[in-house]
């Protein structure tokens, strides 16, 4: 944009300097006009004076006009310096303003600073995201590596400390009202008091009120309210995220399947979605006794049933924390998944879970296991954690029998909701 504008500028000074030059006789017959007009500016612009003297002479709008003396004083400094100079004048000025503070030369260089941080932020992020653990073959591809370039995780935490946000009293019961009538929140299920809630993180991990969700008497019953993204039975690594979309189980594990695959059970898996006005606790689906949780560091993208259907590996991509343990069928890997927006992922009864966090350098990967001394038992319905905004639970579980599920692809649950049973042989 500078570049081009005095460009713009210069060219109608030369064009006019050089297309109408003043004849010698009325250059100089100029000159003594504008001698006796101001003698002060003639001694410091006598070629300007002549080439404005000219233009009036030939000019329509100076013919009908004259200019006041104290604009011919300043017209060196006037935005027309097209029409008033002569290039070298216009030369001269030009190099004037570079040397004087906070001008041209301090427009050049802001963006110049700007374009070279941009720059090196958008190298180290590109870094970041290449190295650590090599990449499954669906993270390799090009769209997926720029997705991941976006800073979500510092959006992700920034989100957060808004949401800590205390709100006005008067402002809350307007504030949440509006959130649930866009998000579609069931507002009639809400523990307490839209006012006890002082601000939006507060209003996320909300509780409902007892008996809103009923437990079914079902070998399995949903752990949250979400849609059901996929389901059915694993028969090898490489497991449907959605449609047509795949991704490695072991992966997104930290460990093999072949194990279970060998192990002469069946083994089942369903992604269940949580939105933004969803209620956000997660719960156990069965009797479930957790022995050892891995946390894997990793990206914030949206886990969306949009973003799941373009990202192939997504799962295996995000942050997330993986429990193991058992149920009454054998093994039962039960998996809360981060997403943008959703900065912090609690486990009850293990406070060292952490995640999003800033450190002091970026990991991709990285994974930190516990193994319980003992096994945390929890019964079935019971709240295993929460997180805030909305993400993805995604379940991965071994049967003696054969299990049929409850639900169809895109089917809206809630918490306690029979999502499938074991069928026994006869």
């Amino acid at each position: 944009f500078i570049i081009s504008s005095h460009f713009r500028t210069f060219a109608k000074g030369w064009f006019l300097s050089s297309s109408c030059p003043p004849s010698s006789g009325r250059k100089e017959q100029g000159k003594e006009k504008m001698i006796r007009l101001n003698p002060q500016v003639a001694q410091t612009k006598p070629d300007s004076i002549a080439l404005l003297y000219h233009l009036r002479q030939h000019t329509s709008a100076y013919q009908q006009s004259s200019l006041p003396v104290d604009i011919e004083k300043s017209m060196h400094v006037s935005h027309h310096r097209a029409l008033t100079t002569t290039r070298k004048a216009y030369r001269d000025q030009r190099d004037d303003r570079k040397h004087k503070k906070g001008n041209e030369g301090f427009r050049w260089r802001a963006p110049s600073v700007l374009a070279v941080t941009a720059a090196i932020a958008l190298t180290r992020q590109y870094r970041y995201v290449v190295a650590g653990t090599p990449a499954t073959p669906d993270q390799a591809s090009f769209s997926v590596r720029m997705y991941q370039m976006l800073p979500l995780r510092l959006l992700s935490r920034i989100w957060g400390i808004m949401n800590s946000v205390v709100l006005p009293e008067w402002a809350r019961e307007t504030v949440y009202s509006v959130y649930g009538r866009i998000f579609g929140c069931l507002m009639h299920e809400v523990e307490k008091p839209l006012k006890e809630y002082r601000n939006l993180g507060e209003f996320f991990t909300r509780r409902l009120k007892p008996g809103s969700r009923p437990i079914a008497e079902t070998d399995m019953v949903s752990p949250v309210d979400g849609r059901v993204l996929t389901f059915g039975k694993v028969t090898s690594d490489t497991v449907e995220q959605v449609k047509g979309i795949r991704y490695s189980m072991g992966y997104f594990l930290g460990e093999s399947i072949e194990p279970l695959l060998k192990s002469g059970r069946n083994l089942y898996q369903i992604v269940i979605y949580l939105a933004p006005g969803d209620y956000h606790g997660f719960h156990s689906p069965v009797d479930y006794k957790m022995e050892q949780r891995v946390h894997f560091h990793g990206h914030m993208l949206s886990v969306s049933k949009v973003a799941a259907r373009y990202v192939p590996g997504l799962f295996g991509i995000n942050e997330r924390v993986v429990l193991r343990g058992t149920w009454k069928g054998g093994v039962l890997f039960y998996s809360p998944v981060a997403a943008t927006n959703v900065g912090n992922i609690a486990i009850h009864g293990d406070p060292e879970v952490r995640t999003n966090v800033s450190g002091g350098r970026w990991v991709e990967q990285e994974q930190v296991s516990k193994t319980y001394e003992e096994s945390i038992e929890v019964e079935k319905g019971e709240e295993i954690g929460f997180f805030k905004l909305g993400s993805t639970v995604v379940m991965v579980f071994e049967s003696e029998e054969d299990f049929e599920f409850l639900c169809n692809e895109g089917d809206k649950l809630r918490l306690g909701q029979p999502l499938g049973r074991v069928v026994k042989k006869d």
